[in-house]
């Protein structure tokens, strides 16, 4: 049920976008982000540590301060575990979250830098692989951001960003693994 209900949720945010997005192309904007990826859970962390996230999304500004951005990123961390010497095990863990978030830019007189606020819902696909055993799952998550935009042109704007997620999925029957974590990058925004 949880699951319906944030998959209707981001689809009419997404239809909202896309009517948006016809109206007026003059508002949209093309982000591109890489950053690097801290789980939150310590069982994740310990197996997989952090590593390098990527992703891109689609930003529509409302208005000057308001904006809503669709943003697709991934992350895969794997380890081979040695049981003996005979035995090996690889793991590896992939998470690709689907946000929509709504943004605060932050009015700042006369300067290149925009500070922004944010927090939104989205869809969290994970996929577990230990050896040969692999497992699907996906859960709805939110998550909390906050940035500053850099203008080093028009419309090319350089972008930092800190966003912390929550999601957690059931892998095993009972045993909830927390994906959601800590992210810190950067990118470029580019507008039409």
């Amino acid at each position: 049920m949880k699951k319906s209900i944030g998959i209707l949720a981001i689809g009419i945010m997404a239809l909202a976008s896309t009517q948006a997005l016809a109206e007026d192309a003059s508002k949209v904007s093309a982000i591109g982000v890489l950053g690097y990826y801290m789980p939150a859970e310590k069982s994740v962390d310990d197996l997989y540590g952090g590593g390098i996230a990527f992703g891109g999304g689609v930003n529509y500004a409302y208005s000057p301060q308001i904006s809503i951005i669709g943003v697709v990123d991934y992350w895969k961390g794997s380890k081979e575990v040695v049981g003996s010497p005979t035995v090996k095990t690889d793991y590896s863990l992939r998470i690709m979250p689907v946000t929509c978030s709504v943004i605060y830019n932050i009015p700042v007189q006369k300067s290149a830098f925009a500070p922004y606020i944010g927090g939104g819902i989205g869809y969290y696909s994970a996929e577990s692989k230990a050896g040969s055993k692999s497992a699907s799952k996906g859960a709805v998550g939110f998550q909390v951001l906050g940035g500053c935009n850099y203008s080093v042109s028009p419309n090319i704007l350089i972008t930092c960003v800190t966003r912390y997620s929550i999601a957690t999925v059931d892998f095993e029957s009972g045993k909830d693994t927390k994906i959601g974590g800590l992210t810190i990058g950067g990118g470029v925004v580019y507008s039409f």
